[in-house]
């Protein structure tokens, strides 16, 4: 045997290894990458007067669907998210998304453009955009998580029963799939503020507070008057 051949052998062998090895480097980072979760990507929503004036007058339409149960659920989420504190004016730190769990059955809604901070545009499927899915969100709205006295009928805001609290949380969810991204946030917001609250506002019993109450604000009339829902 040559020695020319045995050469050109070793050097072939050596460039098939390197040729592998190579391969292999790159394949590593691509395969750490796919391991790792996403990182949920921040989203803002700039909502204005004009639409939670919108989304009150479409919650006065979707009312008269509830039972009557139903109907005192959402009152008591209104009467809580009035006595929730006050938000920063303009901007709210949004925790998690009612919504971002998945559309609601039957659901046909699809993509559409968002508007967020800066004018840009973004897609995203029904749901609000950037938020996280959470768990028990309207028992907690309600006071389930954080109200121990929330429980029994002698209780002046009594805790709605179980089966009441996910029917509710079912039509909220269809429900959701006829707002916009701004409503929908809005209606997170109002959500967020029932979680935070450690009584509630009002007469029990009495009339419930308006939307805007609900919200910590109330209505100007100002076009330009904004707020900024940070997912």
């Amino acid at each position: 045997m040559s020695l020319e051949g045995n050469s050109k052998r070793k050097s072939h062998r050596r460039s098939w290894i390197v040729g592998i090895a190579l391969l292999l480097l790159c394949a590593i980072p691509q395969l750490t990458n796919a391991q790792q979760p996403k990182k949920k990507m921040p989203v803002d929503i700039a909502v204005t007067e004009m639409d939670i004036q919108s989304l009150n007058d479409k919650l006065d339409i979707f009312e008269r669907s509830l039972s009557r149960d139903e109907m005192g659920a959402m009152t008591l989420l209104l009467r809580r998210a009035a006595g929730a504190p006050a938000d920063r004016p303009g901007d709210v730190n949004m925790k998690a998304s009612f919504f971002a769990s998945g559309p609601a059955e039957g659901n046909t809604y699809g993509q559409r453009g968002i508007i967020i901070e800066g004018g840009r545009t973004a897609n995203a499927q029904v749901g609000t955009p950037g938020g996280r899915p959470a768990n028990n969100t309207l028992r907690a709205s309600l006071g389930g998580d954080t109200d121990p006295l929330a429980i029994g009928p002698k209780h002046e805001d009594p805790m709605p029963a179980p089966d009441t609290i996910n029917a509710l949380d079912g039509k909220l969810r269809n429900f959701g799939g006829t707002l916009s991204p701004q409503e929908r946030g809005v209606m997170d917001w109002l959500l967020q503020r029932g979680s935070m609250s450690a009584a509630g506002y009002g007469t029990p019993g009495g009339r419930p507070p308006a939307l805007f109450a609900a919200l910590g604000t109330r209505k100007t009339g100002d076009t330009n008057n904004r707020w900024l829902l940070h997912f």
